[in-house]
């Protein structure tokens, strides 16, 4: 067992694309919602030039983003227009709580700039609506792969600043819509999707309540019930004066502010994936350390103290493993990028195994 002044928890499960997820807190009430994936709005298909159907949308970060612009796409080649009411418990419109504005700027994306690929949005127009064309993530921030060289070092962006992209993107959207009377935006947190009067009514925490022909859920990260350890720390943290424990890592900032005026010695850390990294950079350059690299060519480095750092950081997970590195550049990335003609036979190999007449007995066929 380990003895700590303070216990961190940065543990995160995640809904998957086509599970269904209900709240609800109204006795006999019958709860609902589909979760369809964003860029898939099949009511579309079912709808008449004299409907005027009103679709929520329960979410409003990137998937709740992607699934507002492939409505009002593909309803605009159906020669419709539904109104869309986006329900969205913070003010992060488009970003979310993962890609908040705000946060640390020692949270960076995990995925390197060139890899960030968002597709562009096309432009729509359909009577007096227009919806303005917007670009890929790399033009937006001026990265430009046929100019790069595959030997600079990769960059990874601030996950804020995506968060900036994403939340241009959604405005230069719901301004066209709200322009038309099309678009509505409720700030709270739904606690209840039920089907009501052939439709869905939705009601959030302040009283309000909303009826909709459809739902869409794009919820993001959902809470869940604290296992076995949890519920010790959180027993045993409430009962000392020596502990201290978070169950969300985020938002970094206030644990940082917390390490920064307790000081502890110890810092224990459930989980030794992206979250952790997050944690440990919060709690080292965000309270002023330095990673110096001391080798261009292999980006060795070491660190400089600022003082203001617990004694130790402690993560631990169930493998004991560490995220695997990315690599330092596109030079040693190309090499194991599948050809054309390696992707064709992996995909009719994997329909032969999937759809012929030999029944797969292990993963080996992958």
């Amino acid at each position: 067992m380990i003895i700590s002044d303070v216990v961190f928890y940065v543990d995160y499960q995640e809904v998957g694309s086509n599970a269904y997820f209900c709240t609800h807190d109204i006795p006999g009430e019958p709860c609902w919602a589909f979760l369809f994936q964003p860029e898939l709005i099949n009511s579309i298909d079912h709808m008449q030039d004299t409907e005027f159907t009103v679709i929520g949308i329960i979410g409003c970060g990137p998937r709740g983003l992607a699934a507002l612009e492939s409505l009002y796409s593909k309803a605009a080649h159906k020669n419709i227009l539904p109104k869309t009411i986006i329900f969205e418990q913070t003010l992060q419109l488009g970003a979310g709580p993962v890609y908040d504005v705000t946060q640390a700027s020692t949270n960076l994306l995990n995925v390197s700039e060139r890899a960030v690929d968002i597709p562009p949005r096309e432009r729509v127009e359909h009577k007096d609506l227009i919806i303005p064309g917007f670009p890929t993530f790399q033009s937006w921030s001026g990265y430009d792969e046929a100019t790069s060289d595959a030997s600079e070092v990769d960059r990874f962006p601030l996950r804020s600043v995506v968060g900036n992209y994403l939340r241009a993107r959604f405005y230069s959207i719901a301004d066209a819509l709200t322009d038309q009377g099309l678009l509505q935006v409720v700030h709270g947190e739904v606690i209840s999707a039920c089907p009501k009067n052939g439709g869905i009514r939705i009601r959030i925490s302040n009283g309000g309540s909303y009826q909709v022909d459809e739902a869409v859920l794009t919820i993001g990260h959902q809470p869940t019930e604290p296992d076995e350890q949890l519920s010790d720390w959180l027993s045993r943290a409430a009962n000392s004066d020596r502990s201290k424990l978070f169950e969300d890592p985020y938002p970094v900032k206030r644990i940082s502010a917390f390490v920064g005026e307790a000081s502890p010695e110890t810092i224990v850390l459930r989980g030794f994936g992206l979250a952790m990294i997050d944690i440990v950079k919060a709690l080292t350059e965000g309270l002023g350390g330095c990673f110096k690299i001391t080798d261009d060519a292999t980006r060795g480095m070491e660190y400089q103290s600022s003082g203001r750092e617990p004694k130790s950081i402690i993560p631990f997970s169930l493998d004991g493993l560490p995220a695997a590195p990315k690599p330092m550049n596109r030079k040693l990335d190309l090499p194991f990028i599948p050809s054309d003609d390696e992707l064709r036979e992996f995909r009719e190999d994997l329909q032969q195994a999937m759809y012929g007449n030999t029944v797969p007995k292990t993963i080996d066929f992958l």
